[in-house]
């Protein structure tokens, strides 16, 4: 029998403090220079915000809802994924500066090429 609780069980009871939630994610939202963005990573971190900070606000499912709402966060385009991703965070009482915020654009997917730009590339042959 295990003397010790686990790290997961740790972690979601400390991210149940707004504040460490907040330092949390704004820990896994900063680059270095150089560093390449690492999305599965921050998705795993808003997953235990969602799990830690949902359970005494949100039913169950609307927790689900939103965990599964993070992979839209990261889509391509404009000012709209700093406004979901402002939107997420407030469903769950968190709220960060907006310069944290814009940082959820390192994370984003790029648009894919059309087969008319690729066909273009190769029309000069």
């Amino acid at each position: 029998m295990p003397t010790s609780d686990s790290y997961h069980d740790y972690l979601i009871s400390r991210l149940k403090d707004r504040d460490y939630a907040t330092v949390y994610l704004e820990t896994h939202l900063e680059l270095e220079e150089e560093e390449k963005p690492d999305r599965e990573l921050l998705t795993l971190a808003l997953s235990h915000v969602a799990n830690a900070l949902g359970e005494e606000n949100m039913t169950p499912e609307k927790v689900k809802l939103q965990i599964k709402e993070i992979d839209t966060l990261f889509s391509p385009g404009g000012s709209e994924p700093i406004h979901k991703f402002g939107n997420w965070l407030n469903a769950l009482g968190l709220k960060l500066p907006d310069s944290k915020l814009r940082q959820i654009k390192h994370f984003q997917m790029k648009p894919s090429h059309t087969g008319s730009q690729t066909r273009r590339k190769f029309s000069k042959f």
